[in-house]
């Protein structure tokens, strides 16, 4: 899968572009969903940083398909994996949503301390639907794989995002992985500029037409500097979390990475 297997034309856009599918809709006026679209020509439908339903186009029966796990089915259909669903979005989606927030807030959502980094992310694209132009963008075979896409201006800043204490921001050796993955992600931009640019006003455009949120102003230019967005959840201070921030930032400002430090989504 390259830029170039993005087609405008495939059948999926077309077909969600027809208006018959009640459940586009709704999917697309649920403040709690976002949408992205994949360079394989799949919509992937997400909540809360984690994709609940993937939807494709089959060439066989010339129809869009879609696929959700079957534990967020209120079914008694067995099954360990994923389940085709479009005939039941019509009258199972609200289910389907309330079965992924049973799933996907078990995990110490009340406390800040407890959120995961897919449940930042993706409360961060949910709350920011015109800054975001994607998320979780993905290349050669997963080798690259940059949490966020912003759009502002025109100009199209690829953000990676980390928590405070996540181990790669800071090691005993003082030489964090974070930064060989800026670095590489850097290269990678800078080598495909061109292709970047292009490719996002496809999605720019396929997005507009399919009535999904967009920034005010299409991709005119690439930042070649990735921004490393880090997330603070730290709610108690200790003298160790003060070092460990201090000595995080030196390294950062020594190195000349772009980032910036958040409490707030």
């Amino acid at each position: 899968i390259t830029f170039g297997t993005l087609d405008v034309n495939a059948p999926i856009f077309n077909e969600l572009q027809s208006e018959k599918y009640i459940w586009w809709d709704c999917i697309v006026k649920n403040p709690n969903l976002y949408v992205e679209i994949r360079k394989n020509n799949e919509v992937h439908v997400y909540y809360e940083g984690g994709r609940v339903i993937r939807l494709h186009y089959c060439i066989k029966h010339k129809k869009i398909q879609a696929f959700t796990h079957h534990k967020y089915l209120s079914t008694s259909e067995k099954s360990t994996g994923y389940v085709e669903c479009a005939d039941r979005l019509n009258t199972d989606l609200e289910s389907i949503v309330k079965n992924v927030q049973i799933y996907s807030r078990k995990h110490g959502i009340s406390d800040k301390e407890n959120w995961s980094e897919a449940y930042i992310k993706g409360n961060i694209r949910i709350k920011h639907p015109l800054q975001y132009l994607d998320s979780e963008f993905a290349y050669n075979s997963g080798q690259i794989r940059i949490d966020l896409i912003e759009c502002n201006d025109g100009n199209t800043r690829f953000v990676e995002f980390k928590r405070i204490d996540d181990a790669r921001m800071l090691t005993n050796d003082r030489n964090p992985k974070i930064l060989d993955q800026v670095e590489k992600y850097r290269l990678f931009i800078e080598e495909n500029q061109g292709n970047l640019l292009e490719y996002y006003q496809r999605i720019y455009d396929l997005k507009k037409k399919l009535k999904l949120p967009v920034p005010s102003i299409p991709p005119t230019t690439v930042n070649t500097e990735p921004l490393l967005l880090i997330f603070d959840r730290w709610t108690k201070n200790t003298p160790n979390r003060t070092k460990h921030t201090a000595e995080m930032k030196r390294i950062l400002d020594t190195k000349g990475i772009n980032y910036l430090i958040t409490k707030d989504f």
